[in-house]
């Protein structure tokens, strides 16, 4: 899979590559199993016409450039997007084009042409049945097939989207989430150190700050982290950062059975179960055994 950019040069893509092509575009955050339909349904497509599948999507987020002042929501930020649909082996270019002002007044006629006819040039053009695009999201997939372009709409699946992962992790439902997205929700970043209280005890953490990522809840969660090319079971405590909090928004994961230095590195966590609520500590020895009951629960799951 290729990946393409237009006005977003900070991956060191590759402008696109124009010509007869399936194209399938949307936000496509989380990855989950609807979006894996979609593009199964959209290759078929491509392989009967001997066209490449592309994918459109859009760097920031659009809801998180319209309006910066609602809480985070972003399941994948495009790194991880990125390799998630790489995994998927289904595309053979992904197109990501800069959300910014002038793209949120671009009109959906001045879409079509500018980006659909003169850049990519779809022989098909396949996207949910709800997707809408252009300025006030006033265009559809009717506007498209109005400029000559065929269109194929491909219909919702019932109980899966992105808003209802949201909702499971604002729940702490984090063992129904391979339902929606067939596999755990995770987070994915740079280790960073932190206030290493844990480690004063004897339990060292691995911190990932997550500021572009959805926030559950605080508390203490089991979960299992990539890095080196193996998951290893851990256990995370997790608070919100954001105005008035003391530090960042921080995942700190002790990695059960490991001994080694991470800092700087990129780690993956995915968040099975919630275990516990936040709490205070009167004393050193009350945080140590609770740790110890945490990495327990953690291991036994």
């Amino acid at each position: 899979m290729k990946l393409l950019c237009q006005d977003f040069f900070s991956l060191g893509a590759e402008k696109p590559i124009p010509g007869a092509c399936v194209v399938t575009m949307g936000n496509f955050d989380g990855v989950h199993l609807g979006h894996l339909a979609l593009l199964r349904h959209a290759k078929e497509k491509a392989e009967a016409l001997g066209r490449p599948l592309q994918l459109l999507t859009f760097e920031p987020h659009p809801r998180m450039f319209l309006r910066p002042q609602e809480p985070l929501l972003r399941l994948t930020p495009l790194r991880s997007k990125i390799r998630m649909l790489n995994e998927t082996g289904l595309l053979d270019h992904v197109f990501v084009l800069r959300f910014n002002k002038g793209f949120a007044d671009r009109t959906p006629a001045a879409f079509v042409k500018d980006i659909l006819k003169k850049e990519l040039q779809p022989s098909l053009v396949m996207t949910g049945e709800k997707w809408r695009f252009g300025r006030d999201a006033a265009g559809g997939l009717a506007d498209i097939a109005a400029a000559g372009i065929e269109t194929l709409a491909f219909p919702r699946i019932p109980d899966i989207s992105s808003s209802s992962v949201r909702a499971l992790i604002e729940a702490r439902r984090f063992e129904e989430l391979p339902r929606l997205l067939g596999r755990f929700f995770e987070i994915e970043g740079h280790v960073v150190r932190g206030q290493e209280k844990a480690q004063a005890l004897g339990f060292p953490t691995a911190n990932l700050l997550i500021p572009h990522y959805v926030q559950p809840p605080d508390g203490v969660y089991a979960v299992r982290i990539f890095t080196g090319d193996v998951w290893h079971p851990g256990v995370s405590f997790f608070e919100r950062g954001g105005e008035g909090a003391r530090l960042p928004s921080c995942f700190e994961t002790h990695i059960i059975g490991f001994a080694g230095d991470l800092y700087g590195t990129r780690a993956r966590v995915q968040i099975l179960r919630f275990l516990r609520e936040k709490a205070d500590f009167s004393s050193a020895e009350e945080l140590t055994a609770a740790i110890a009951s945490d990495i327990k629960q953690a291991g036994e799951g």
